[in-house]
């Protein structure tokens, strides 16, 4: 679990854009998903990248596959691996984020129809969470 908090961290501060889903997604979740927000990365653990291999040929536009445990899948990289290279002198600095810069897309249930885009920016998901952090979970 700590590995998703670190990427999820790392995402928001460098300006990238996530979009989590539950563990209980479908291959076909997963490819709707991806081709909606037009994503160009795909982090999971072994099960969900093994779901997203399955609809990769028709997910052109990612380009990257993250595993975050397990023997990494073929063309799959592993988190750990790629976090053990980073030499001990490295330095990050973060991207400076307006507010209303999108920070993460969440998608609705579906019960009603198609699953769509909900957007919130730097500003709406950490106020969100400090009303809510006790009962939030987060899965990617």
């Amino acid at each position: 679990m700590l590995e998703r908090w670190e990427i999820a961290l790392s995402a928001i501060r460098s300006g990238i854009i996530l979009a989590p889903a539950t563990t209980l997604v479908t291959s076909k979740d997963i490819e709707y998903r991806c081709t909606l927000s037009r994503a160009s990365v795909f982090v999971g653990d072994r099960a969900s990248v093994g779901k997203f291999l399955k609809v990769r040929s028709r997910c052109p536009m990612v380009k990257t596959v993250i595993q975050v445990e397990g023997v990494p899948w073929k063309n799959a990289i592993s988190l750990n691996a790629s976090l053990e290279s980073i030499e001990d002198n490295s330095t990050f600095v973060a991207a400076k984020q307006r507010w209303n810069v999108p920070a993460l897309i969440y998608f609705t249930s579906g019960t009603s129809g198609p699953p769509k885009m909900v957007q919130h920016n730097q500003i709406s998901f950490p106020l969100g969470q400090s009303t809510f952090l006790k009962t939030f979970h987060f899965i990617c």
